[in-house]
């Protein structure tokens, strides 16, 4: 926790630059060290000598680089890098030139001039060119200085800070091209870096927010992410799943069976391909109830196409099961429906076949929905050759006569009608009665044509009866 929070503390700078920022984090540890470097050669320092320590030209130059950074480390937590860069970098330059002037180059030798390289280096590396040329100048001054009092020789003097151009100016001139080239890589993979977590913080946005719920795991099997709707479904926290084994947060069974199924994971992490649940399969959520669900699962891949998890993908399906159940009800109860219509179309049928009368049923577009086999005969049609027609087409010379004034009757006023009526085609006279309905027409119809016969025979005996009659009187 402790290491957490100083972590923290490091990158809490105020930095706009996203160089600077990365770099920040680093510098203020070095700072660090290097302020607590000279607190312990203070310390050292009244161990060793004792009081001696403690005199002001001895403590001097150590409280100076020890204030020097601390001083960049204020300016470095308050945002100012390029200026806290300044200050070490002077602070180590003053530190080498004070060790430089305070040395003799003809005891040491010139190995101590190699140290001039660590403010060269930060001011090339980390401030900029002008700051490298600036530093350069200055160390190369401080080496003349010191050469032209050492050496016996103005000439061997002047040989030595020429030298120490040459080697420090190819160090220069290197360092310049390492800093443009270390900062535009820098920079690069800062933009690429920054590309990545905005992906990342799109598609953490972009699973936490769809509807369906979403959970993935590593290429063992363990939790590393549920989405809001997850969560919502199986009553796990994120905090509380994380790490967790699949099997302990999606808890899944047969409905019909109340086995454990064999999770999706499993089978795409053996297989590589995306599975989904079969039918009926129920979730047990943390808090105990069971939900309906649907689901599906799919590798992860990195690019080398390697399986580095699983994300699955599941939804409540409670309302489309209640629904399915339902039509399902429905259509039982719809074939139950349609099998006692059935039957009680049969035993209709069985009756309208079974009376002796003819009978034809019509709709009201006058086509036929039932002929019965007395009408089939009397017709002298087959019922598969009028079903479906229009009555009036079928029997064109009935239009326009006493029937289907009667029929029109009945449908318009709602009443029954009976008539007798001849039909020329078929040469028979046939009564008629036509009961209406919400649908059509029934029509029971019989032939009368033995009762016409009769009758017209009675009526010519009368006829001659009352002739002789007649001619009995008039004799």
């Amino acid at each position: 926790m402790g290491l957490t929070r100083f972590q923290e503390w490091l990158h809490a700078a105020p930095l706009s630059d996203p160089i600077e920022r990365r770099l920040s984090p680093l510098i203020q540890f070095v700072l660090i060290a290097l302020s607590a470097a000279a607190a312990a050669t203070v310390v050292m320092g009244l161990v060793t000598r004792g009081a001696a320590a403690l005199r002001l030209e001895a403590l001097a130059p150590t409280l100076l680089f020890l204030a020097a950074m601390l001083l960049a480390l204020a300016f470095l937590r308050s945002g100012h890098f390029k200026t806290a860069l300044w200050i070490i970098t002077g602070a180590t330059l003053i530190a080498q030139a004070r060790n430089t002037l305070s040395a003799d180059l003809n005891t040491i030798g010139i190995a101590i001039l190699m140290a001039y390289a660590i403010p060269l280096a930060l001011a090339g590396l980390l401030i900029n060119r002008r700051a490298l040329l600036l530093t350069l100048a200055i160390s190369a001054f401080i080496v003349h200085v010191t050469a032209l009092r050492d050496m016996p020789n103005p000439g061997l003097a002047t040989s030595i800070t020429l030298f120490f151009l040459i080697i420090f100016g190819l160090l220069s001139f290197f360092l310049g091209l390492f800093n443009s080239t270390f900062r535009a890589e820098l920079a690069n993979s800062l933009a690429r870096a920054d590309e990545l977590a905005q992906l990342s913080d799109r598609l953490h946005v972009t699973l936490t927010s769809i509807g369906d719920a979403v959970i993935t795991t590593d290429d063992t099997g363990h939790v590393l992410l549920l989405n809001t709707a997850a969560q919502q479904l199986t009553g796990w926290t994120q905090a509380e799943a994380a790490g967790q084994p699949l099997h302990m947060v999606f808890r899944i069974i047969n409905e019909a069976t109340r086995e454990p199924v064999q999770s999706p994971v499993d089978k795409v992490l053996r297989e590589g391909t995306v599975v989904g649940l079969a039918n009926h399969t129920i979730l047990l959520t943390k808090d105990g109830r069971e939900v309906p669900i649907d689901d599906s699962g799919a590798p992860i891949r990195n690019r080398a196409g390697t399986i580095v998890g699983v994300v699955l993908v599941f939804r409540d399906i409670s309302e489309r099961y209640a629904a399915e159940q339902t039509a399902e009800r429905l259509y039982a109860a719809e074939m139950q429906a349609r099998q006692e219509a059935e039957q009680s179309r049969r035993q209709v049928a069985q009756i309208l076949e079974s009376i002796t009368d003819a009978y034809y049923g019509l709709d009201r577009e006058w086509k036929f929905t039932y002929v019965n086999q007395t009408a089939e005969r009397i017709l002298e049609r087959k019922r598969e050759t009028l079903l479906g027609k229009n009555i009036w087409e079928e029997f064109a010379p009935a239009l326009d006569t006493p029937l289907h004034a009667a029929y029109e009757r009945a449908l318009r006023e709602g009443v029954t009608v009976g008539l007798e009526f001849y039909y020329p085609p078929l040469r028979s006279w046939f009564d008629v009665r036509a009961y209406p309905s919400k649908d059509g027409l029934f029509v029971y119809f019989r032939t009368i044509n033995d009762r016409k016969a009769r009758e017209a025979a009675e009526h010519e005996q009368r006829l001659l009866a009352e002739s002789q009659r007649d001619t009995a009187i008039a004799i």
